[in-house]
């Protein structure tokens, strides 16, 4: 293959550079051309935007919880947010298009 055509072994969790077809490992296809998209380095932008938001929504209502100040919903909120940082970070990145969670009410 001529040196500017990039191979590529794909497999469920992603690509991996090959040198040639023999570096294919069972259950992996050959892709070539320019590198893949890595889906992960957007996710995880994405996810750490998420993160931050879901960090301030609960550092907002921990003190209420804290001192035992909170109201049932402020109680409510707290732990559906602490629940959605939970899930946020149990997110496989590595998808093109995970399904995120929903974010709790405010």
């Amino acid at each position: 293959m001529p040196d500017n055509i990039f191979m590529w072994a794909q497999f469920e969790g992603g690509f991996r550079a090959i040198a040639s077809e023999d570096d294919l490992q069972p259950g992996e296809t050959l892709v070539t051309g320019e590198p893949p998209v890595i889906f992960s380095v957007n996710n995880e932008l994405t996810r750490s935007a998420l993160r931050a938001g879901a960090d301030n929504a609960i550092a907002l209502l921990k003190d209420a919880v804290d001192l035992g100040m909170a109201t049932d919903d402020e109680t409510q909120r707290y732990n559906a947010w602490r629940k959605y940082r939970v899930l946020l970070s149990r997110m496989d990145i590595a998808l093109e298009s995970p399904k995120w969670p929903d974010v709790p009410s405010a």
